[in-house]
C-alpha cells in the first residue's frame, strides 16, 4: 500500500465497504437450511387438517348409491359402441302405451305368445333398464311386514307410484324364510331353499339350497333385495333345469324376474289355466324360455293365481280367476 495517495487509499476502503455490503444481502437472500422442513410440517398439517374435517366433522350418508351408469343428459344419437344400456333412456318422461322412459327408467312390455290350439301360451315379458338401482323396489302389503297381510296388487302399486309391478315371493305365507326388502334385513333363517339376491351395485346372484347363505353377512356385501320362493330355473353352470317334480312340475301360470347385467333385468308373467288362449308353462318349459329371452340368471316367483303384472295403473295379463290377494310385490318406481 505504500506509494499510494490518500485519495487512492481512501477509495479503496470504499470498494471494499461496498463488496462487504453485498455481500451482507446475498445472504439474506438464501435460504435457511431449515425452511424446507418447516414447509413439509406445514404442508403435512393441512392435510391431517383437511381430512379430519371430511372424516370426522363435515356428515356423511355410506348408503348413496351411485348410477349404474350416467343419466341421458341430451337426445343425441347413440352409436354401437357406446354402453348399450344408455340407449333406452330419455332426458324427459316419455309414456306409451307399451313402454316409459325417462334419466332412470326405460321399460318396454311386450305381449308374446308360442304355440297354437291346445298347447297356446301366451305370456308378457317387460325388459327393464335402470340407472339407479334404488328405482327396483319392493312394497309390503298394507305397508306391514307380518304373516297372513295381503292387499291386491293394483292399490299397492298404486300407493307407491309403480310403474311396473308384479306379485313377489309372497312373504308372509310362513315365517320361516329371509326377508331383504330394500336395503333392510326383515327375517334371516337357514331354511331358505334357492335364495336369489339383488345387490345395490345392480348384480344379481342366487345361492342355491343346502349352500351356506349367511343373510346378515350379504347385508354387508351390499344386499338391495333378497327373495326366498324358487327354484332357481338355472342350474349353477347356467343352463336351464331339467327336471322338478311335484304338481307344480306341471303347467301353470308362473311369474319371475330374470337378470341380463347389472341395471337391466326382465319381469316376466306368463298366464294359464284358460283354454285357447293360454295353458301354461311346466317349471321346465317355463326356465327354457327364460334362456331363449337371453337371461343370464332367472328365479321363479309365485305363480299360480298370484301370477299378475301391472303397468300404468292397470293389469296387463289375465290373471286366472282374476287373480289373488298378495303379501308383496317387486315395482320400479322414480326415486326422488
Amino acid at each position: 500500500m505504500a506509494g499510494m495517495t490518500l485519495e487512492e487509499r481512501i477509495e479503496e476502503l470504499a470498494e471494499q465497504e461496498r463488496l462487504l455490503q453485498a455481500e451482507r444481502k446475498q445472504r439474506r437472500r438464501r435460504t435457511p437450511r431449515w425452511l424446507p422442513a418447516v414447509l413439509d410440517i406445514a404442508v403435512a398439517g393441512v392435510l391431517l387438517c383437511t381430512f379430519a374435517l371430511f372424516h370426522h366433522v363435515i356428515p356423511f350418508s355410506a348408503d348413496i348409491t351411485e348410477p349404474i351408469v350416467p343419466p341421458v343428459t341430451d337426445d343425441q344419437p347413440v352409436t354401437p359402441e357406446e354402453n348399450s344400456i344408455k340407449a333406452p333412456f330419455t332426458a324427459e318422461v316419455v309414456k306409451t302405451e307399451t313402454s316409459y322412459s325417462s334419466p332412470n327408467i326405460a321399460i318396454t312390455v311386450e305381449k308374446c305368445t308360442k304355440g297354437e290350439g291346445n298347447t297356446l301360451v301366451t305370456y308378457y315379458v317387460a325388459d327393464v333398464r335402470l340407472n339407479n338401482i334404488e328405482c327396483f323396489r319392493t312394497a309390503f302389503a298394507k305397508d306391514k311386514f307380518g304373516k297372513n297381510i295381503k292387499e291386491d296388487v293394483l292399490p299397492l302399486a298404486e300407493r307407491h307410484g309403480a310403474i311396473l309391478a308384479t306379485a313377489g315371493d309372497y312373504y308372509g305365507m310362513n315365517a320361516t324364510r329371509t326377508v331383504i326388502r330394500n336395503g333392510t334385513l326383515y327375517r334371516q333363517s337357514n331354511l331358505d331353499g334357492d335364495v336369489c339376491v339383488l345387490y345395490r351395485d345392480g348384480s344379481m346372484k342366487i345361492f342355491y339350497d343346502r349352500e351356506p347363505f349367511d343373510a346378515a353377512a350379504e347385508m354387508e356385501n351390499g344386499a338391495w333385495q333378497a327373495w326366498s320362493f324358487g327354484p332357481s330355473l338355472f342350474k349353477k353352470d347356467g343352463s336351464p333345469i331339467t327336471s322338478y317334480g311335484g304338481y307344480l312340475a306341471k303347467a301353470h301360470p308362473r311369474c319371475a324376474i330374470g337378470y341380463y347385467e347389472p341395471g337391466h333385468y326382465a319381469f316376466v308373467v306368463v298366464d294359464g289355466r284358460a283354454d285357447g288362449y293360454s295353458q301354461g308353462l311346466t317349471m321346465v318349459e317355463f326356465a327354457n324360455l327364460m334362456k331363449e329371452l337371453g337371461c343370464a340368471a332367472a328365479y321363479n316367483l309365485d305363480g299360480g293365481q298370484t301370477a299378475q303384472m301391472a303397468f300404468d295403473g292397470a293389469m296387463v295379463n289375465q290373471p286366472y280367476q282374476g287373480g289373488r290377494v298378495v303379501s308383496d310385490i317387486l315395482y320400479i318406481g322414480e326415486v326422488e
